[in-house]
C-alpha cells in the first residue's frame, strides 16, 4: 500500500502481512519453523504473510513473543500504541 507524502513522492505504508514478514525475517525464523512454534501449520502462516487472511489478535500477540517485535509495531505499525513504556 501507499500513501501520497508531502512534497515529492510517494511514501510506502506497509500493511500487518508486511510487519508480520519482517518480524519473522528480523528473528531468523523460516515458516516451518514459525509454525511450529505457534503451533498452527504452515499453510496458515503462509496465509497471514501473504495477506489472504487476516490473524487474530491473539495470533498477533503470540507473533510479538516469538519473534521478539513489539506488538504494536506488527498490529499498527509503530509503538506509539504502546501502553507499557
Amino acid at each position: 500500500m501507499r500513501n501520497e507524502g508531502e512534497g515529492s513522492g510517494i511514501i510506502p505504508e506497509w500493511d500487518v502481512a508486511d510487519r508480520m514478514r519482517k518480524a519473522m525475517r528480523v528473528a531468523g525464523l523460516p515458516t516451518g519453523v514459525m509454525a511450529d512454534r505457534l503451533g498452527v501449520s504452515r499453510e496458515s502462516v503462509g496465509r497471514w504473510i501473504n495477506g489472504r487472511v487476516n490473524p487474530s489478535l491473539d495470533t498477533l500477540n503470540r507473533w510479538s513473543e516469538v519473534t521478539g517485535v513489539s506488538y504494536a509495531w506488527i498490529r499498527f505499525g509503530d509503538d506509539a500504541h504502546n501502553n507499557d513504556s
